[in-house]
């Protein structure tokens, strides 16, 4: 394992994965992400405890929130252990070891349907639908 994986565990094991999890939904939701979803799956995953869910407008817009995540984690010194998918694949994972981030546009979203996988976690935020 190289030096900066090592840091990144080190960090992710000092912050709480509750807090990680409320900092990603609170980043989502100041850059407009649309649908997030947080799931406490500590009884039913062996990956991670909270997985977080939420759709991006556009490419651009996935990749302006992957960005806006890493950086705002990256304020409180937790990096992401790895980052999977491009804008143009429509959709992007941020794993930072407790916490799973998945941004997704919404077809993609729509044909993966994560949130079944993921029922038997339990939702502690969803975003409230607009009226």
């Amino acid at each position: 394992m190289d030096k900066a994986t090592q840091e990144a565990r080190a960090a992710i094991a000092r912050t709480d994965s509750r807090e990680l999890a409320q900092l990603c939904v609170d980043i989502c939701e100041v850059h407009k992400a649309a649908e997030v979803k947080l799931y406490d799956v500590t009884e039913s995953s062996l990956l991670a405890d909270y997985y977080m869910i939420c759709t991006a407008t556009s490419d651009p817009h996935l990749r302006a929130l992957g960005g806006h995540i890493q950086k705002g984690l990256a304020e409180h010194g937790v990096r992401p252990l790895h980052v999977e998918g491009v804008p143009a694949s429509h959709w992007m994972i941020l794993d930072y070891g407790t916490v799973l981030v998945h941004i997704f546009d919404p077809k993609t979203r729509q044909y993966y349907l994560l949130e079944e996988l993921w029922s038997e976690g339990k939702v502690v935020y969803e975003m409230a639908e607009e009226a």
